[in-house]
């Protein structure tokens, strides 16, 4: 139970980390260079993809699955949470007139919960389905 909260600690800050960099990218894309905003939002995904695979790997789960397997499962689980997020974000971008930033902020969100729960479950997991911290 301990480590479980270590790890939920350790996402957080990693989560932080990643979605600062991922926004910002989108916030740029977007605001200053007025980038449609699905195409802002995938920019921001692209770079922020790299960064989360390596805070989650190596601060967050601490892993010790094979980098192959889990780097195409992270990627697989990646596309899942980005395309429920992807419909999010344009069903409220086409049904509401709120601001991009509320919308990506709201998208966000439903990646955020969706993507951690694949990586916790799927991603990185020892062989009993559950991650586990290595040296």
């Amino acid at each position: 139970m301990r480590e479980a909260g270590a790890e939920f600690a350790r996402f957080i800050v990693a989560g932080v980390v990643n979605t600062a960099v991922g926004f910002g990218v989108f916030w740029i894309l977007n605001q200053i260079f007025g980038v449609y905003i699905a195409l802002a939002n995938a920019g921001g995904y692209a770079v922020a993809l790299v960064v989360a695979y390596a805070l989650n790997r190596y601060f967050v789960f601490q892993t010790r699955v094979p980098r192959a397997n889990s780097g195409a499962a992270f990627l697989i689980c990646f596309a899942v949470a980005f395309g429920i997020n992807q419909l999010v974000l344009l069903s409220l971008a086409y049904t509401t007139d709120w601001h991009p930033v509320l919308i990506q902020l709201i998208a966000m969100a439903s990646y955020t919960v969706i993507f951690f729960l694949l990586n916790r479950f799927m991603v990185f997991r020892a062989a009993d389905g559950v991650a586990r911290a290595g040296p």
